[in-house]
C-alpha cells in the first residue's frame, strides 16, 4: 500500500455496518468537504461492494453529517463524475 492509502485505511473504517466515519471539521463545526467527499466514497464503496443500496439517510448517518452536507458534497462529486447521484452508486 502507498503512504496516502495507508493513512486513509488508518482512518476510515472499511465496513460502514459496524463503524461510522469520524470527519475533520472546520472551526465553525462544519464539516471539510475534501475529508467528507473521501468518507463518503468509501462508504458508498463499502456499500456498493456489499451488494447494497444507500440512502441519503443512510449515507448521512455513516459518516455523521448533515444530510443537506452529504447532498452538496454528493452533487459535487457527480458533477465531477465519481458519483452517479441518482443511483448513489460510484461511477
Amino acid at each position: 500500500m502507498t503512504d496516502v492509502a495507508l493513512r486513509l485505511h488508518a482512518v476510515v473504517p472499511m465496513d460502514i455496518g459496524t463503524m461510522r466515519h469520524n470527519v475533520p471539521l472546520t472551526q465553525d463545526r462544519r464539516p471539510r468537504r475534501d475529508a467528507l467527499a473521501i468518507h463518503v466514497m468509501c462508504a458508498m464503496s463499502s456499500a456498493q461492494r456489499k451488494g447494497r443500496a444507500l440512502s441519503l439517510e443512510d449515507l448521512a448517518r455513516a459518516v455523521r453529517a448533515r444530510k443537506a452536507d452529504v447532498r452538496s458534497v454528493v452533487t459535487s462529486l457527480h458533477e465531477e463524475g465519481f458519483v452517479d447521484a441518482t443511483r448513489l452508486r460510484l461511477t
